[in-house]
């Protein structure tokens, strides 16, 4: 029996990290899409070429549950998923130079005028002409609508699906350019009476581009801000009251995979990370970051905290772990729907597009409630922990459950168009 085959696209196969991101060791990542029943191709963009009616890789990696080998004569493939990400900053561009078979075909079918553009723009269309016409059955993780959402258009689609009655649990934000950031963080403290403020680029990734302000002196941070090169950012209201682990602010990193948007069918995978602050959160030092900001890009020494989901929900009080769930998934689910309507996005655009999203969540104390906030959606997701993040691979172990229900599902929905009963 010929396996159904899924193509992972990367910036270069050879190397040991798949870019998803730096910390994803891709053979890792690889084997679970192998245990579920799938043969895996890994390859580049510049190693497709196209020849009659087929797409050929000539270069790359097939990796099956028998065997792993390096492709050496061109292989047509026709996948049923292919895996590939490309950001409009450049950072994670999947493009190198391409062949003068390549560029030839581009140029003899119109696809690009000349060869003069720049590898980001030829990889676009290049893309966008092998999925139109050759893999029209295919699902692919590839679309620009969800793309280039980022902080800026998340907030902007989800405040216009409002008037369309959909509301997610989500910080106070405003939309502002940085020569307007002065007015509105002045304007914003003196109007609501909040004693924080985060203000995010709308861009970047970790700690890159993110400010935090405090009413009593937020002047003197402005000279740190403006020093930041970009123009767009999203103020928030920081959110001190939420549900801490050993009195450590504490968000999540939910995965979830998309596999139609209308129908919208998803599912919420119950494996995925926990984000502990390297101290306790104290209001009277909101400027040290190592307290107030839940990430790793701050962790000097080892790791101290590094419980899973469970283990901290264990320790909300009075709220069973099922209750939180449901409530996870009612916001995940409206974020969804907003996403949608308030950035009126056509459907029709976003078939057979399959999504593995990562929704970063923060449990907020709200009316006597343990209230989940969408603080992020990120297309392009961190997968994996480094060794010195789960030292023990307690966390890791946990996450390749995910990844490998997230192929089985890929494998079950493109035959079924509905999704596998879940094995966790």
């Amino acid at each position: 029996m010929i396996k159904k085959s899924i193509l992972f696209l990367t910036k270069d196969y050879r190397k040991s990290n798949f870019e998803y991101s730096s910390y994803n060791h891709k053979n890792r990542l690889f084997e679970q899409a192998v245990k579920s029943g799938l043969h895996v191709y890994i390859s580049s963009w510049n190693n497709l070429v196209v020849r009659g009616k087929s797409i050929f890789i000539v270069r790359g990696i097939s990796k099956t549950i028998k065997k792993e080998s390096q492709i050496k004569k061109p292989i047509a493939v026709h996948p049923i998923y292919i895996n590939s990400h490309i950001n409009s900053d450049g950072e994670h561009i999947v493009a190198d130079k391409f062949s003068s078979e390549i560029l030839g075909y581009l140029i003899k079918n119109s696809v690009i005028k000349n060869n003069l553009i720049t590898d980001n723009v030829a990889t676009h269309k290049y893309i966008s002409h092998l999925i139109k016409k050759f893999w029209k059955k295919s699902f692919f993780s590839y679309n620009p609508h969800i793309s280039y959402i980022g902080k800026w258009y998340l907030e902007k689609y989800l405040k216009a699906a409002e008037s369309k009655n959909i509301f997610v649990h989500r910080p106070e934000s405003v939309l502002s350019t940085k020569q307007e950031i002065p007015g509105k963080i002045k304007s914003f403290f003196e109007g609501n009476g909040e004693e924080f403020l985060i203000v995010k680029s709308h861009v970047g990734t970790r700690l890159e581009g993110i400010f935090l302000f405090n009413r009593e002196d937020y002047e003197k941070q402005l000279d740190e801000f403006n020093a930041f090169d970009e123009d767009f950012f999203v103020m928030q209201k920081y959110i001190s009251n939420t549900y801490p682990y050993k009195d450590r602010k504490t968000d999540l990193r939910i995965y979830v995979g998309v596999f139609s948007w209308d129908p919208l069918i998803f599912r919420v995978y119950p494996y995925g990370l926990t984000r502990v602050a390297s101290k306790p959160f104290n209001p009277e030092s909101f400027y040290d970051k190592d307290g107030t900001i839940t990430t790793f890009g701050l962790l000097n020494g080892p790791l101290e905290y590094n419980p899973t989901i469970e283990e901290y929900f264990d320790q909300i009080p009075e709220h069973k772990n099922e209750t939180i769930w449901k409530s996870i998934n009612s916001e995940i689910e409206n974020t969804l729907k907003g996403i949608l309507a308030g950035g009126k996005l056509p459907a029709k655009d976003l078939k057979n597009t399959i999504y593995l999203l990562g929704f970063d969540v923060m449990m907020a104390k709200e009316d006597n409630g343990c209230i989940p906030y969408i603080l992020e959606v990120n297309h392009f997701p961190t997968l994996y922990r480094s060794k010195e993040n789960d030292p023990d691979q307690k966390t890791n172990n946990l996450l390749d459950k995910t990844y490998l229900q997230f192929f089985k599902d890929v494998l079950f929905y493109s035959s079924k168009h509905k999704l596998l009963k879940a094995d966790f």
